[in-house]
């Protein structure tokens, strides 16, 4: 019979209402072993937690894969950790030297918060990724649900403009703050069609006038910068410590292929700092976008669609295909992007809720209309490019 492995962690009792409960910085290795058995019911959705709270919260693998990539970026930290129950066999607390020892082995802890961050770490490779942990010994499953149930519907999610508004104050540069700037040049330059009209965090406009959210606007744009922004973030940041070779400083520039095939038509400019000229293109597209329906873009009516979210969405969703009939090597200027507006037959007011329905369906039929309106088909975007490109 193979001997129990027992590991011994620093840690600090902690003394609230539900009882003493201790926190220690432990190894993420450690912690999959011991909760092995747990990790197995987060996957199915049947956790004893979940059960009993009747908050089911199986393993979201898309965020699994996010957190994976996360943790393998340079400034990679969790500094709010996990919270596991252990039983009173499997630990023992030390009060003269402030030390807890723990068995690790399987199924010898219970996950009740951080199931994704350590899922997240499964595989991790780059050194040692500790985590903080809060660990309650003899902890009853009732009150694991509990606490379950009170973390999960208190937590107030983070809104996508403000992360992208604490872009600014990064120092590396990133899609993620280029399109931040870009939005607020979008909302304050008086040459911007969009002068007003972006809801900005930290300003204090006419609110009726905002129509389209920071994260709804900078988040087109971002797509058509990069595929993978945490990871050339990371490279920034890198590059920026002197932690690469000379050679390894600047990431290649897209093919044409590869543009095309993933819509990445401000690629290039963003690798080569052309910052402006992405601006310049966005405003030049718009710019027609006014000329065409100028009672449609400026008016604030109820049902009217295209100055706000899903309108944009689908203007910049047809955007790419409009840059790959005018030239990927060029900023398209206004009387170009308005020769291609003028084929579409749409009135301002056509232009509703009534004929393109809230969400994402409405935004693609918009985006169709737009397409086959002008003859541009999916397919012209890879004209002249030979299929070697083709990616």
């Amino acid at each position: 019979m193979t001997e129990p492995v027992w590991k011994i962690f620093p840690c600090i009792p902690v003394i609230q209402p539900i009882g003493t409960f201790f926190v220690a910085a432990i190894n993420s290795k450690d912690l999959r072993q011991m909760c092995w058995a747990d990790i197995r019911k987060i996957e199915r959705g049947e956790r004893d937690v979940e059960v009993i709270s009747g908050i089911q919260r199986p393993l979201n693998e898309r965020r699994k894969k996010q957190i994976a990539k996360y943790v393998r970026t340079v400034d990679a930290s969790f500094p709010t950790g996990v919270i596991i129950a252990i039983g009173p066999d499997d630990a023992s607390f030390d009060p003269e030297r402030n030390t807890i020892r723990l068995r690790i082995g399987q199924s010898v802890a219970k996950i009740i918060d951080g199931q994704h961050r350590l899922e997240g770490l499964q595989g991790f490779t780059d050194g040692t990724f500790e985590l903080n942990t809060t660990i309650f010994v003899s902890m009853e499953t009732q009150e694991q649900a509990m606490l379950f149930s009170v973390i999960n519907l208190t937590q107030t999610k983070v809104s996508k403009s403000l992360v992208y508004d604490l872009y600014e104050y990064a120092e590396s540069r990133s899609p993620q703050k280029t399109c931040h700037n870009i939005a607020r040049v979008a909302d304050t330059r008086s040459d911007s069609p969009f002068k007003g009209r972006i809801k900005l965090l930290g300003t204090a406009e006419d609110k009726a006038k905002e129509l389209i959210t920071q994260a709804g606007f900078v988040e087109p744009i971002l797509a058509m910068v990069s595929t993978d922004p945490l990871a050339d973030l990371d490279h920034a940041k890198r590059s920026d410590r002197g932690l690469f070779q000379w050679g390894q400083r600047k990431i290649p520039l897209p093919t044409e292929g590869e543009v095309r095939a993933k819509n990445l038509v401000f690629r290039k400019m963003f690798l080569q700092d052309r910052d402006e000229e992405i601006t310049k293109t966005i405003f030049n597209y718009f710019k027609a976008v006014a000329q065409r329906w100028p009672l449609a873009w400026d008016t604030i009516e109820p049902g009217l669609i295209l100055n706000r979210t899903p309108g944009y969405r689908a203007l910049m969703a047809f955007l790419p295909f409009v840059i790959f009939r005018l030239g990927l090597e060029q900023v398209p200027s206004v009387s170009d992007c308005a020769e291609i507006f003028a084929m579409v037959n749409l009135s301002d007011d056509e232009i509703n809720t009534e004929n393109f329905k809230p969400g994402s369906s409405g935004e693609a039929a918009l985006r169709q209309r737009f397409m086959n309106a002008t003859g541009i088909t999916e397919s012209e975007a890879w004209k002249g490019v030979g299929k070697a490109a083709q990616i």
